[in-house]
């Protein structure tokens, strides 16, 4: 239940991303941003991804300025507020995309290049010892195999960014053509 909230307890709350809108009853928003805000952290020191750090100031002013943007609310204002994750996607929508065959396949891929970084990080990881004990300096071998899962990650960006792109494209080309083919049918 949303209650509107102020106060010290209020302002703690509030520097953690996610707990001060736990606080004030909006659990789902409050949910998603922890997630997102740790998750990014874990994700982006997991696999050494330093530039995706960037993001998480972003995740934490926003957090910060919505819990005491909502605190100077009107009461009428406040409780009209709906809880809802920050990503506003419902359980119908997160299924949909997951259970179709283009959500398999990229969750499919994620997984696939996850593990397959893992399984190098520890086959590096004995080639180098293995490499050292021969008494060969292995340091420019060490900094190739450490960037491969890196640059295989942003590879994978990449593409999805352009997929994403191509995906729009074919969307506002489709309704062109549906506007287009309405405007014929009028005319004749």
């Amino acid at each position: 239940m949303t209650k509107k909230k102020r106060g010290f307890l209020l302002f703690c709350c509030s520097m953690i991303p996610g707990a001060g809108e736990m606080y004030m009853g909006f659990f789902k928003r409050g949910i998603s941003i922890m997630v997102l805000f740790w998750g990014i952290a874990a994700g982006a020191a997991w696999i050494n991804l330093g530039p995706l750090l960037f993001v998480l100031p972003v995740l934490w002013f926003y957090s910060f300025f919505w819990v005491h943007n909502m605190k100077s609310l009107s009461d009428e204002e406040f409780y009209s507020i709906a809880d809802d994750y920050v990503l506003h996607f419902d359980d119908g929508k997160i299924k949909n995309a997951i259970s179709g065959y283009q959500g398999r396949k990229w969750i499919a891929a994620i997984l696939i290049l996850i593990g397959a970084s893992v399984i190098w990080g520890e086959i590096s990881d004995w080639m180098i010892s293995i490499l050292s004990m021969l008494g060969i300096d292995a340091e420019y071998l060490w900094r190739f195999f450490n960037s491969v899962p890196q640059c295989a990650i942003a590879v994978l960006m990449i593409l999805l960014g352009i997929r994403l792109i191509k995906g729009k494209k074919q969307q506002l080309d489709a309704i062109e053509e549906k506007e287009t083919a309405d405007e014929s049918k009028v005319v004749d």
